[in-house]
């Protein structure tokens, strides 16, 4: 089995709050890029984990079409997520 982690790509600032923050020009470039290097890396994961957070969902949605051309995934294969992490107890 392999795993492939991807970061959203770079975000705006201006936001009502964090979740909603959109991907800037900057990251969506950086989302193509990813798409292109998922193709290099032969890389067709049988399952897409994705974010809720704007940035991350658009990003997900910009790099798959580049990484699965000519039949990219429906976006309904994207399963939205939450990961709640805590710091370990003192």
């Amino acid at each position: 089995m392999e795993l492939y982690l991807l970061r959203h790509g770079d975000a705006l600032d201006a936001a009502p709050d964090d979740a909603s923050r959109q991907l800037s020009p900057l990251g969506e470039r950086q989302a193509h890029v990813a798409g292109r290097m998922l193709v290099r890396l032969s890389a067709r994961p049988a399952l897409i984990l994705a974010s809720p957070l704007v940035r991350a969902a658009r990003t997900a949605a910009m790099t798959l079409p580049i990484a699965f051309m000519p039949s990219p995934p429906a976006m309904d294969a994207i399963v939205e997520s939450t990961i709640a992490c805590s710091a370990p107890a003192d």
